[in-house]
């Protein structure tokens, strides 16, 4: 005969576990969704690269301010599904759009790349 407390322990153990799918499940979802959204590019004019100045963003490392250039910031951030917001500036660079944090207060300070969405822009011909 199975005892009352071995029942209800397999039965907390079963709610756990479906628990835990449909956690997986969702997050899987809205994952895949982000990246299918991260999958769209936009199109865009040639990019003017500045000499001394990285082909490639890493994020984590600082660049000159001088290759965060103003014409190439980007304003309408929600439009390309990205996270936007006041702290968040977000530039061109090459192909990638790039979240950058520059001081505001010392000018000749390094820019600090935060994220990097890839490949958001496709050169026009």
């Amino acid at each position: 005969m199975v005892s009352a407390e071995r029942v209800g322990v397999v039965l907390v153990s079963v709610m756990i576990v479906s628990l835990l799918a449909v956690a997986l499940f969702v997050t899987g979802r809205v994952e895949s969704r982000k990246a299918a959204a991260g999958q769209r590019r936009f199109p865009a004019a040639s990019y003017r690269w500045t000499r001394a100045c990285p082909s490639s963003a890493v994020p984590g490392v600082t660049v000159r301010r001088a290759c965060i250039r103003k014409d190439y910031r980007l304003g309408s951030v929600w439009t390309l599904g990205l996270d936007g917001g006041r702290s968040h500036d977000w530039y061109r660079i090459g192909n990638d759009a790039v979240d950058v944090d520059c001081p505001r207060l010392d000018r000749a300070a390094a820019c600090t790349i935060r994220r990097i969405a890839r490949d958001k822009f496709i050169a026009e011909k």
